[in-house]
């Protein structure tokens, strides 16, 4: 996580929230603060795919479609197991999920907050009550509350973003290489497809899938605030991301069509094959909100920061020109702050 220059901040603020609303130029991204639509569309997916998922020994055998096979890895009670894992899994989303909608709630309530505060530190100098005592405290500790709440927004949404990419590293590490371990298992039994293409297409696809998370895993971790430089010129998100995020989502595209022209009599091939592509779009998604998230912790890193120099300056300020510097530049961050509200519009179609 960066953190940028004071004078930096504004336009940090105002390029997160045209990229978050999707009127950014140069970004791709769909609205959303941390969270897209899309990315709520295959979290959702996983969650309601791992809720169907049979519980017993008796829709086990009706899901496979045989009692026992003879295959060490492949008979009932051990995929059973497998999916029992999934199920829980999933339902550990609704935690991460309320997370994320506390952050992206929090990012308009917090700034509406702190708009008011700082709004009423400017009137407070322009009424000389930051001459003296008391009045100067009172503006003093509303300046300070300000910088505090950017502090702990940011520390919220990184714990926030280390909780999604843990939830995306789960699926990835662990129930992705063993539903994968088992499609290998079964891909050369009687229980495989009887198209060698159809089989031979399916093992290209899955290998496709592993190299392309690993990409974007790779690019989405180092991706942190292209267009938030000295400069300005590039994408939030760059475009190298960009185009790994939508490599993988073609390829487990690919992958899901292929998997729909298997045979019903393979049902064990049919359905660890789903499994695979609902594992694989949910930790997609998942470490996509996660780069949001660390994207929003940089904005609030940043405006802690600036408002730490802010308390030090209104501090060391002892005249009313030194004073009325302060407050033009808290005025910026109250214009920064109003524009954040419209964000609320977006949280609501992406989140509700």
């Amino acid at each position: 996580m960066k953190t940028h220059p004071s004078e930096d901040v504004i336009a940090v603020i105002e390029a997160f929230i045209s990229v978050a609303d999707g009127t950014h130029p140069a970004t791709k991204r769909e609205p959303g603060v941390a969270l897209t639509q899309w990315n709520r569309r295959f979290l959702n997916e996983f969650v309601e795919d791992g809720h169907n998922l049979p519980t017993g020994s008796l829709t086990i055998e009706k899901h496979v479609g045989y009692r026992f096979c003879g295959f060490a890895g492949a008979e009932p009670p051990e995929i059973l197991a497998l999916y029992a894992e999934l199920k829980g899994h999933a339902g550990t989303w609704s935690s991460h999920e309320q997370r994320v909608v506390d952050r992206c709630d929090g990012l308009v309530f917090a700034a509406r907050r702190m708009g008011d505060d700082l709004g009423e530190v400017i009137d407070g100098i322009g009424a000389g009550n930051a001459a003296k005592s008391p009045g100067r405290d009172r503006l003093l500790r509303l300046l300070s509350g300000a910088a505090a709440t950017a502090a702990e927004e940011r520390d919220l949404c990184v714990q926030a973003g280390n909780g999604l990419r843990g939830f995306a590293t789960d699926i990835h590490d662990s129930f992705a290489a063993r539903v994968t371990e088992k499609i290998v298992l079964i891909s050369d039994t009687a229980f495989n497809t009887d198209n060698f293409m159809l089989r031979a297409q399916m093992r290209r696809l899955l290998k496709e899938i592993g190299e392309a998370e690993r990409t974007y895993a790779r690019l989405a971790d180092t991706d942190e605030w292209n267009l938030l430089g000295r400069r300005f010129e590039r994408s939030l998100y760059s475009a190298p991301t960009v185009e790994a995020h939508e490599a993988l989502e073609a390829v487990i595209y690919e992958y899901k069509k292929v998997v729909g022209q298997v045979a019903i009599v393979h049902r064990l091939q049919k359905s660890l094959g789903m499994r695979r592509v609902t594992l694989a779009n949910a930790a997609l998604s998942a470490r996509s909100g996660a780069q949001g998230l660390g994207h929003l912790a940089t904005v609030w890193a940043s405006i802690a920061a600036a408002m730490d120099q802010l308390v030090t300056a209104y501090e060391a300020a002892k005249d009313p020109a030194a004073l009325g510097v302060v407050a033009t530049k808290l005025g910026t961050f109250v214009d920064a702050f109003k524009k954040i509200e419209a964000l609320a519009s977006v949280n609501d179609a992406t989140l509700r």
